[in-house]
């Protein structure tokens, strides 16, 4: 197996802990039904709009007026995004003590499926807690989906950041928590990891 020089690593579920359960609660702390809340996702399902925030082809403010229409509820902007933000949990410290560590001896990316709402959000959460000025400067280089009007599992975002970092795919490891991603990222030739129990430090054991 070719020496690895390069980690590319997902966020959701692989630096930080994702909980989608508890925007749902805060929705419902909000005075909404389980019937409502249940139609709003069959409709953003449906018609794929957590997908097109996250590339780009929904704003922010789309999503927001949808939202609204959906719900027919007068909710602000700022209470819309507390509740979709609720689902970001912290930065584990070992976590983060693990990439620094890693720093020096790969170049690590970040390539995660993500919306402007949420980018904010764990951009914030990160800055107060670690001496960085932005979470991407944690980094080589971060790849955001909703920045490259992509994201995964099409091996199209994977061809992109090899292409744009100058990386060999054999001599780069991908981290990410979902199956999808993975055979997407093995098909262009990129070795990787498919981390299933959020346990970042046992996959990388051995980096």
């Amino acid at each position: 197996m070719t020496p690895i020089k390069n980690i590319i690593l997902d966020l959701g579920d692989v630096i930080l802990h994702v909980d989608t359960i508890r925007s749902t609660q805060k929705l419902l702390e909000y005075g909404l039904s389980k019937n409502e809340l249940d139609a709003l996702s069959k409709y953003m399902y449906e018609h794929d709009i957590y997908n097109k925030i996250e590339t780009g082809e929904v704003s922010e403010l789309e999503f927001h007026d949808l939202t609204r229409k959906l719900l027919k509820k007068a909710f602000t902007d700022q209470k819309l995004n507390d509740a979709w933000n609720e689902m970001i949990q912290d930065f584990p410290q070992e976590n983060i003590k693990l990439i620094e560590e890693l720093k020096s001896r790969y170049d690590l990316f970040l390539l995660s499926n993500t919306n402007p709402i949420h980018h904010r959000y764990f951009n914030r959460l990160f800055i107060e807690k670690y001496d960085y000025p932005t979470f991407k400067d944690f980094f080589k280089k971060a790849y955001l989906s909703y920045e490259i009007k992509c994201r995964k599992p099409d091996k199209k975002i994977f061809e992109y950041v090899l292409k744009d970092s100058t990386l060999n795919p054999a001599e780069t490891l991908f981290v990410d928590d979902r199956i999808e991603n993975i055979k997407a990222a093995e098909s262009v030739g990129i070795q990787c990891i498919h981390l299933i129990d959020f346990d970042l430090i046992e996959a990388l054991l051995d980096y």
